[in-house]
């Protein structure tokens, strides 16, 4: 019976197979607004700047976007004017909690989205739109989110960041998008993960769901991978930044109802440890049957990855091929009956598993099976003597399976015994055997290994090939004389 042990991590809290999860931000608890600064972006970034207004869009952390419904089940918060159900702000991918704030844009009470009565106020906490539909004077705005504690990346590596946005923008995404930056030296320079979040998103997706009136409800899950620069360090920091350039042109058509900028449920992920999987190309096999173990390891990241392979017990196997204990997929030969435990461990950059397989493989005892050729099965007697030329010997050829075990004893046979003769003995391989007198003979060979003895038969003839007889007509046949009566017919007169 075949049974599997319980996997061993060697690792950080996995997060299905590829990702474990390094740090978090929610915004959901108090002390979400200590965690975030907001302040203009840094200068000395290839980015392209503006400078900012007196009333520039600014961050804030809120649940504006919450869901909230009054006594007739209508949403009273969480949503704008435009929206009506299904296509509500809310976000989504909620993870569950009591509230559900994020970090997002909005603008100040004199830019044009106050004229529309929903910017700045406790029920619609993000709403951004454009002067040139006639409502205001825009704020130029360049502004940045800044993280102000540390995340500690030591021993991670292949790192990314995962986020829900919501996003809004100008048509081209070259107005207004949101920028994100990230800092490997606790916040004292910062450097450009993504110049433009907007324009990530396929053009058909952008205008069909994001820069679209009415359609409100456009959380979207992104992941941008951090360099190997953020891998292993005790001071990563990442930062949001919004730009709004009012002097850009415009058409009716950049007019947009989406929100500005919203952000929530920021992870940062690293590589998973492998996971440690393989096949064996057979799990009951005979000794000294060569098996071959197929390495089935999961390794995210694609990072370099070494193996070992452990058998219990220590005994009774050895790995052949050209194969050792650290080849990806080994060869073993097993010399000794029993049942074995095969033991795989995987170990990269992200850590280490360990797959076990108890009682895997079965190795047993399995007798030979016998076989031979005989060619050809029909040939003369060596009496009464036959023509010139004709054939006298039998050759008999051992194609044993002998299960991997060595030869211990090998015998040819003939049943009647008389007058047959094996050459140059009857436990070679192969051997001839000839017949002194006609007759149908029973061959047989026996084999034996370590494991036990098999034995195996075929019938053969002789015929009489004197006065015109034929070897042939006894090769497939139980027929042991023929006589050609055309050349009697010609030496007879009448």
């Amino acid at each position: 019976m075949r049974l599997v042990s319980a996997r061993i991590f060697l690792g950080l809290l996995s997060l299905g197979m590829a990702q474990v999860l390094v740090w978090k931000e929610t915004f959901d608890d108090a002390g979400a607004t200590a965690r975030w600064t907001f302040s203009p972006t840094p200068a000395g970034l290839p980015l392209a700047y503006v400078t900012n207004d007196p009333a520039y869009n600014y961050f804030v952390i809120n649940d504006a976007n919450t869901p909230e419904l009054d006594g007739s089940g209508n949403f009273v918060r969480g949503h704008r004017a435009e929206c009506s159900a299904p296509n509500n702000l809310p976000n989504p991918y909620t993870d569950g909690g009591p509230v559900n704030r994020s970090l997002h844009i909005t603008a100040r009470a004199n830019s044009d989205g106050a004229v529309l009565g929903y910017v700045n106020l406790p029920d619609y906490g993000d709403e951004y739109s454009w002067s040139n539909q006639g409502f205001g004077a825009d704020a130029n705005t360049d502004q940045t989110a800044f993280l102000t504690q540390n995340i500690n990346t030591t021993g991670r590596t292949c790192l990314r960041l995962v986020a829900d946005f919501y996003l809004g923008g100008d048509r081209d995404r070259v107005r207004s998008y949101a920028s994100i930056l990230y800092s490997t030296d606790g916040g004292t320079t910062w450097q450009v993960l993504v110049p433009n979040i907007q324009q990530t998103i396929p053009t058909p997706v952008w205008l069909a769901y994001h820069f679209a009136a009415g359609t409100c409800n456009n959380w979207i899950r992104l992941t941008f991978n951090l360099p190997a620069s953020a891998e292993n360090i005790p001071n990563l920091r990442i930062a949001f930044r919004w730009r709004n350039e009012n002097s850009l042109p415009m058409t009716t058509a950049d007019y947009t109802l989406s929100a500005g900028f919203n952000v929530d449920n920021i992870r940062i992920e690293a590589a998973a440890p492998p996971t440690a999987d393989f096949t064996a190309s057979a799990t009951t096999v005979c000794k000294n049957q060569p098996v071959t173990f197929t390495n089935l390891t999961q390794i995210p990241c694609n990072l370099p990855t070494s193996y070992n392979w452990q058998i219990t017990p220590s005994t009774g196997w050895s790995f052949t091929g050209g194969t050792s204990a650290t080849s990806p997929n080994p060869q073993v030969t097993f010399t000794a009956n029993g049942t074995y435990t095969v033991q795989l461990t995987a170990t990269n950059a992200a850590g280490t598993d360990v797959e076990t397989k108890t009682a895997y493989i079965t190795v047993q005892a399995c007798p030979p099976q016998a076989a031979f050729n005989a060619t050809p099965k029909g040939v003369c007697a060596l009496s009464p003597t036959p023509p010139a030329g004709s054939p006298t010997t039998i050759t008999l050829t051992d194609v044993s399976n002998l299960q991997g075990q060595p030869l211990t004893a090998r015998t040819w046979s003939a049943s009647p015994a008389a007058g047959v003769t094996f050459s140059p003995n009857n436990s070679a391989n192969p051997v001839t055997v000839t017949f002194s007198t006609p007759g149908t003979y029973t061959i047989t060979l026996t084999v034996q290994t370590p494991d036990g003895t098999s034995s195996t038969s075929q019938i053969v003839s002789a015929a009489s090939c004197a006065c015109g007889g034929s070897a042939s007509a006894a090769v497939d046949s139980t027929v042991f004389y023929t006589q050609n009566f055309d050349a009697m017919r010609r030496r007879t007169t009448y």
